[in-house]
């Protein structure tokens, strides 16, 4: 048999949409951070 085990399967997907949930927190905190940083730069630069 080389299938793979339902149970494994079903482990693997449940992590993977873990560390999806988990990325996109990531993610969205990082872009807040940058978002951030260019508006500080754009009112620096702004006369």
């Amino acid at each position: 048999d080389d299938g793979i085990d339902i149970d494994v399967l079903s482990e693997l997907v449940e992590r993977a949409a873990h560390l999806i949930t988990v990325c996109r927190g990531r993610i969205s905190a990082a872009q807040q951070r940058v978002a951030g940083i260019v508006q500080t730069l754009e009112t620096e630069i702004s006369p």
